[in-house]
């Protein structure tokens, strides 16, 4: 939903001016809702950071040095690798 804005969203347009209760609702409305994408946003920098991590990991790896090897037609004899048909 980041990005866009739905009908149901609180908006201070909304609000009656006139109406201090119902300007305060729709800050503590707007307010949690701010606090509810900062936190979406959080879990989507961290799932980013690991997925990072992983990719880098994988990329270091002796996996991707067999399959690299296997690609240019060549065999890793090197203790722990996997010898490939």
């Amino acid at each position: 939903m980041l990005g866009r804005r739905c009908n149901d969203e609180p908006s201070m347009k909304d609000a009656d001016p006139s109406d201090p209760d119902a300007l305060r609702g729709t800050l503590i409305d707007l307010e949690k809702k701010v606090a509810k994408l900062t936190r979406e946003l959080g879990e989507a920098l961290e799932q980013q950071t690991a997925t990072s991590e992983v990719l880098r990991v994988i990329s270091s790896s002796s996996v991707t040095r067999i399959s690299r090897s296997s690609a240019t037609g060549s065999i890793d004899n090197s203790p722990g690798g996997f010898l490939l048909h």
